[in-house]
């Protein structure tokens, strides 16, 4: 690549455009999320969801006992990007943390991170 052209490129941004056929149509509903968002309607727009954090956690729990280790759940939160989470979450003193809560601690940090602006 000349060098011109590689000052513009950034990875972030070329995934970000490239993640659907139509990136126009793409960046247009995630800015319409966004201004959603911020108006109180509806929640910040993310690259990761539920699914993507679903995903994770059935990864980390293969033999499928909907429960995964202490140090599973913080690897998984952090592998998203969350920093600001419960370390202590419900069944921490068994290192056993349960599908659900695992869920519930992933969503939130996803919206707080997902959030470009200062709630009301």
């Amino acid at each position: 690549m000349f060098p011109c052209i590689l000052s513009y490129y950034d990875p972030d941004t070329d995934n970000f455009v490239w993640a659907s056929e139509n990136p126009k149509k793409f960046l247009v509903e995630k800015l319409n999320e966004l201004r959603e968002a911020k108006l109180g309607s509806g929640n910040p727009p993310s690259l990761f969801t539920e699914e993507n954090a679903e995903s994770i956690f059935n990864m980390l729990d293969p033999c499928e006992k909907a429960s995964i280790t202490v140090d599973r759940y913080c690897h998984a939160l952090e592998t998203m990007g969350l920093t600001k989470y419960s370390r202590t979450p419900p069944g921490a003193d068994e290192d056993n943390i349960k599908k659900e809560d695992y869920l519930k601690e992933a969503v939130q940090g996803l919206r707080g991170i997902a959030s470009t602006y200062k709630q009301p």
